[in-house]
């Protein structure tokens, strides 16, 4: 998948999350929500352009910088330590 067509997914996972309440509120609802799961379905598309010369600086930047909204809410807590040191192991 394009990097650009991630972005857009991502885009549509930042709009889901939720912007009132405190953060533990905002948190037990985003838990409760679909974007977890859609978050790692993005993140393992990154880790699969990790190799594609095109993109091997963009996507991990991409996938463990996030877009600043913060744990829990911006699905870099679902990159796994083995995805981590495969990458770094590769480079």
């Amino acid at each position: 998948m394009p990097l650009d067509a991630l972005h857009t997914r991502e885009v549509a996972l930042l709009a889901a999350i939720p912007e009132r309440g405190t953060f533990e509120e905002r948190a037990e609802r985003f838990d409760r929500s679909a974007v977890p799961e859609a978050w790692a379905r993005v993140l393992e598309d990154y880790v699969r352009l990790f190799d594609d010369p095109a993109c091997r600086i963009e996507a991990p930047r991409r996938a463990v910088c996030g877009y600043g909204e913060g744990l829990p809410f911006d699905g870099r807590m679902l990159i796994s330590a083995s995805q981590v040191v495969s990458f770094g192991q590769q480079r």
